[in-house]
C-alpha cells in the first residue's frame, strides 16, 4: 500500500479525531496537537486498514 496525502481533512476539518468506514476499508484519524499554547500545523494522522484482507 502507497501513502496517499490528501489536501484536506478526512472529514471535511470538523473534527479532531474520529473513524468511518469506506466500503471495507476502516480510515481511523486525529488531528496532530501542538504544545502548550502553540496550535500545531494542522496535519492529520490517518490510519487506514483493509478489512476485506483480513
Amino acid at each position: 500500500m502507497q501513502p496517499l496525502l490528501r489536501p484536506r481533512a478526512p472529514d471535511g476539518g470538523t473534527l479532531e479525531r474520529g473513524y468511518y468506514m469506506d466500503g471495507d476499508r476502516l480510515v481511523a484519524f486525529a488531528l496532530t496537537p501542538g504544545y502548550e499554547t502553540y496550535r500545531g500545523l494542522g496535519w492529520y494522522g490517518v490510519i487506514e486498514c483493509d478489512l476485506a484482507q483480513r
